[in-house]
Parts: structure tokens; C-alpha cells; sequence
């Protein structure tokens, strides 16, 4: 994406509840130490912009532990990404919320725990024909 030149935003946790997305021109803009979630993360610096900053994004990945095809996802319970993709599609209502998964993260049937969860539009995994 890159080298498309297009817009690449990481998550930078800011707080145990709280995170943004911040603009990278390339990995040599991560930190090098791991955060506390196993990831390295953007130094945010004067010239990187946050993606509420610009508009919101077209597209966002976002992890899961579970999804159903039709696209109920359970997720960490860190809690972070259920504000953050609400308040991007306050700013991007056409916003796509894509998930990758293994096979074995495809699920009939996810409960419903009473808490926020983010509804994914496009869940990329590997079917084999049977």
C-alpha cells in the first residue's frame, strides 16, 4: 500500500482503554520496543497525522478472535476498537471493516455477551470446496 502511495495508518495505544490510528510512511517509523500487547507501534512526531485528522479511512482491518459469515465478530474485549470504528464512521460513513481469519476462527454462531461489537463488512478467509 506504500508503495501505491496510499494513506497506511497503525494503531498507537495511547491508554489502557483508549488508541488511534496513526500515519506511517514505513516501518522505520515504528518504535522499536513491543507495546503491551505484543506490537510495535507509531512515535507519533509533529508530521503524522491521526485518521480522524484527515477525514476518517475508507477501509480498516481489525482483528477477532471468532467471526460468523455473516460477519458477527468477537473480539478481545480490550475494548479499544469498538469506540474507535464507531467514532471513524461518524467521519466515513461508507467505512469498510474488513477481517482476516484461519479457518478454524469461522464459527456458526457467536453469543451475544451484552457489550458493543463491531459488525465486519468483509471477512477474507481460506474455503476449501467440499
Amino acid at each position: 500500500m506504500l508503495k501505491d502511495g496510499k494513506h497506511v495508518f497503525i494503531p498507537r495505544v495511547t491508554t489502557e482503554r483508549d488508541s488511534e490510528l496513526v500515519s506511517t510512511r514505513g516501518l522505520s517509523d515504528l518504535d522499536p520496543p513491543l507495546n503491551r500487547y505484543g506490537f510495535r507501534q507509531p512515535n507519533r512526531t509533529m508530521d503524522q497525522q491521526e485518521a480522524i485528522e484527515t477525514g476518517g479511512l475508507g477501509i480498516i482491518v481489525i482483528p477477532g478472535k471468532a467471526f460468523t459469515k455473516s460477519g458477527q465478530r468477537m473480539g478481545t474485549w480490550q475494548g479499544w476498537y469498538y469506540p474507535y470504528v464507531r467514532t471513524l464512521k461518524v467521519y466515513k460513513r461508507n467505512l469498510t471493516v474488513v477481517a482476516f481469519a484461519w479457518r478454524h476462527q469461522i464459527v456458526d454462531f457467536i453469543p451475544d455477551f451484552s457489550h458493543p461489537e463491531i459488525k465486519v463488512d468483509a471477512l477474507l478467509y481460506y474455503h476449501e470446496k467440499e
